[in-house]
């Protein structure tokens, strides 16, 4: 069977419960501000996110693995397509600097390992210590290459002046045609990252066929 082909409908279906949900949360207040997305520069990691010591790729892809990815499955059984790495804050408090970390594999059946196939996204929160990558915990996992969904994880900063992760989802409603948006903001809570907003940024949008 299509590994890629048979979760990308939990995937979709994650995607859309998770905005749905979030929209849901903020129907019954003002819309929140929105948080300017934060960037960092450090010794491993190039801007766009590439590493300036290619052989760190498989002990983050080790690191992967050894994490519980409920919605979309483990990773294949494979190298990664691409891996990034994006240099943060200290979030947890420990006085070193963490990285979010993004994995992308290529649908395992080989025929469909293009540029443009579809595949499988893990993004998960990093802190290096004495020279090694340890996980702080699972951010999102999702089946990229289809238009109609996108995300985005980056650094935030919260009014409280904690430092955060935002994960910013958006699809298309399959009823009206319209794409819905939700986001959540996750921070250090209690020993481990927690969801500590979520909310709707869906815009305004008329039912296909209305539009005068």
């Amino acid at each position: 069977m299509d590994y890629a082909q048979s979760m990308r409908p939990v995937a979709v279906a994650v995607v859309i419960a998770l905005v749905g949900a979030s929209a849901g949360a903020a129907e019954h207040g003002k819309m929140p501000h929105r948080p300017v997305p934060l960037h960092f520069t450090c010794a491993d990691a190039l801007e766009d996110g590439t590493l300036i010591d290619g052989g760190q790729a498989a002990g983050l892809t080790k690191v992967a693995r050894m994490l519980a990815w409920p919605d979309l499955g483990p990773p294949p059984p494979l190298p990664p397509r691409d891996v990034r790495l994006f240099c943060g804050p200290d979030i947890d408090g420990d006085g070193e600097r963490d990285a979010i970390v993004r994995l992308a594999f290529d649908n395992p059946d080989a025929s469909q390992s293009t540029i443009d196939a579809e595949q499988l996204t893990y993004t998960w929160l990093a802190s290096k210590h004495a020279g090694t990558w340890r996980a702080l915990g699972r951010l999102t996992a999702d089946v990229s290459g289809d238009r109609d969904l996108e995300q985005t994880v980056v650094f935030v900063r919260r009014p409280s002046g904690q430092y955060g992760i935002e994960i910013e989802r958006s699809s298309f409603a399959s009823e009206t045609g319209c794409r819905i948006t939700g986001y959540e903001i996750m921070a250090w809570r209690a020993g481990a990252l927690a969801t500590v907003e979520a909310g709707d940024r869906s815009p305004k949008c008329a039912p296909c066929g209305c539009n005068p």
